[in-house]
């Protein structure tokens, strides 16, 4: 029946105006995972991309409890074919000299992963086309408007053709630039300014470690982990004002923070950096709503999170789990369960603000310098 109707609506419509139940905008893990189980819910579903998802994607790092989301998902099997990297734990030196090791042996759920985002993305969208997703790929929105029929209209170019989308409801994963929630004017609290100074990094030997290290310093704090294809991403993390100015003068300083590191420069002994840096966004932020009566946003379209949590991806799929859930009730008239989503991301929320406190407040060696300062309390 599900695949009927979809079929139905791509033959009667063609190239015209496209009639959807939801419409997710954005295909990275959050919204795909959210389209997934509408789709296997019977609801007609469109996702709006505008990559093609063949460029380099940050965000790597999976703990072990993501295996029960993934195979929520029923995408378990094909991750496990994709030879992403098992990581057997942490290692960490924060709030002393000492380095510490937090390993995942005795985890329920085996070890955590090192991703290759790229494939990971890639093979998410083909799942979600499989289970009768219309995925709409190199797309970029021109507009949105209500509609007296259906809720919205969304006007769309592919293929350097305009074409106009209907849909009854919205989810917003676009990831931080939020693009629906911009529309609708909703504000979005900036918790702090952390960005991250980010090196791809090729070894010239295959390691056997595949551990996360992590190392606070003076002026902030570093993430170094190996990646498939004898690579490393290692990461310098401070605030956008501590960084200075021109590339030169970054890449510089990057490497002078490098040198006062203990376990992250013995990492990179064998490595050549490239002679660029990526800076990335990297601080926490919060819609001040996350749920309207036609749409809502999942991901960093909701919640950006600090990367010290290594929760990105993982919360990402969750929070397009628990949209599903949302939409596909309010799309059946249940009318008396239409916040349970806003309270769902309220409590996590609250719950991930306190344990990034907790653990900045572990690390006070350098209490006067301004990126602790900051954060301690």
């Amino acid at each position: 029946m599900l695949r009927l109707k979809q079929i139905l609506v791509r033959a009667v419509l063609g190239r015209m105006a496209k009639l959807f139940d939801v419409l997710v905008i954005g295909g990275g893990p959050a919204g795909i995972a959210a389209s997934i189980l509408l789709a296997r819910a019977g609801l007609t579903v469109a996702i709006v991309e505008r990559s093609n998802y063949e460029s380099t994607r940050v965000g790597e790092t999976l703990p072990p409890q993501i295996k029960p989301l993934l195979q929520s998902l029923g995408v378990w099997d094909s991750f496990i074919e994709d030879n992403h990297l098992p990581s057997q734990g942490n290692v960490f030196i924060w709030g002393s000299n000492i380095s510490n090791e937090n390993d995942y042996i005795f985890s329920p759920y085996g070890c955590g992963w090192h991703l290759n985002r790229q494939i990971f993305d890639r093979r998410l969208s083909q799942i979600a086309e499989k289970k009768g997703v219309i995925v709409y790929k190199k797309t970029s929105i021109v507009s949105y408007v209500h509609h007296s029929l259906y809720k919205w209209t969304v006007k769309i170019v592919c293929d350097n053709e305009q074409n106009e989308m209907k849909a009854n409801f919205l989810i917003d994963a676009a990831g931080r630039r939020s693009v629906l929630a911009s529309f609708e004017k909703v504000k979005r609290i900036v918790h702090d300014r952390l960005i991250g100074v980010v090196k791809f990094i090729a070894s010239d030997e295959e390691t056997r470690d595949h551990r996360t290290y992590i190392e606070s310093v003076e002026n902030g704090w570093w993430y170094c982990a190996a990646l498939p294809n004898r690579k490393f991403i290692a990461a310098f993390m401070t605030d956008s004002d501590l960084l200075p100015k021109g590339s030169q003068r970054i890449d510089s300083y990057w490497r002078q923070e490098l040198d006062k590191t203990q376990l992250i420069r013995k990492k990179l002994k064998t490595g050549l950096a490239k002679p660029d840096s990526r800076i990335l966004s990297a601080n926490t932020t919060v819609l001040t709503t996350v749920k309207e009566a036609d749409w809502l946003a999942v991901g960093d379209a909701a919640v950006t999170l600090d990367p010290l949590s290594s929760m990105g991806i993982y919360h990402a799929l969750d929070s397009g789990i628990q949209a599903a859930g949302t939409v596909h009730r309010i799309l059946n008239g249940e009318v008396s369960d239409k916040s349970s989503y806003q309270e769902w991301n309220k409590m996590f929320v609250k719950n991930y603000l306190s344990t990034q406190a907790k653990f900045y407040n572990f690390e006070r060696r350098w209490a006067e310098s301004p990126f602790w300062k900051r954060r301690l309390k």
